[in-house]
């Protein structure tokens, strides 16, 4: 994060990823300035919490299990929050604020997005996003480093993967 701000992702254009000694980045270009986000080194004990994340899927009116989402049947789903980017804790309004953004990138791109809650199952934190079904790794990765996050979820039949947004690790484990 630079000098205390926050970078409006709703205009962001382009996010490319950059490494330095020791510190990779992911650097992202607004119309009006230039921004970055810190691409941490996520610790293991929170890629753990990452994994072990329960993800449910809205399925008209109810949100389902991700293992019973009918959305499956279309291909492999990808998950993406811009809520709590990295190490960040905004506001409630400010992540909701995000949320609303992400999804209008998610149309912009040419997507449906469907609402999506991980939920951690040893506390009652939890984080809204978009479920998407047609998206590359590689789109969801970028999306998820446009909005400042550490890891995106793809669910596959039988599996949940956590793939780090800047390609640097994924784990797996049976839903």
């Amino acid at each position: 994060k630079v000098a205390g701000s926050n970078p409006a992702p709703a205009t962001i254009t382009r996010a490319r990823f950059r490494e330095g000694p020791g510190l990779r980045h992911v650097e992202v270009v607004p119309p009006t300035n230039r921004m970055e986000w810190p691409m941490r080194d996520v610790p293991p004990e929170v890629r753990a919490t990452y994994l072990a994340a329960e993800v449910r899927i809205a399925d008209g009116a109810a949100l389902v299990d991700a293992a019973g989402s009918p959305l499956l049947r279309d291909g492999p789903v990808h998950v993406v929050t811009a809520w709590n980017p990295g190490a960040l804790r905004p506001t409630e309004e400010q992540n909701r604020t995000a949320d609303s953004q992400l999804r209008a990138r998610i149309v912009q791109l040419g997507f449906q997005p469907h609402r999506a809650v991980g939920c951690d199952p040893a506390s009652p934190h939890h984080e809204e996003g978009w479920a998407v079904v047609g998206m590359s790794d590689e789109r969801a990765c970028a999306l998820g480093a446009e909005f400042g996050q550490d890891a995106v979820f793809r669910i596959d039949p039988g599996t949940l993967t956590v793939l780090a947004c800047d390609g640097s690790w994924s784990d797996s484990r049976p839903l």
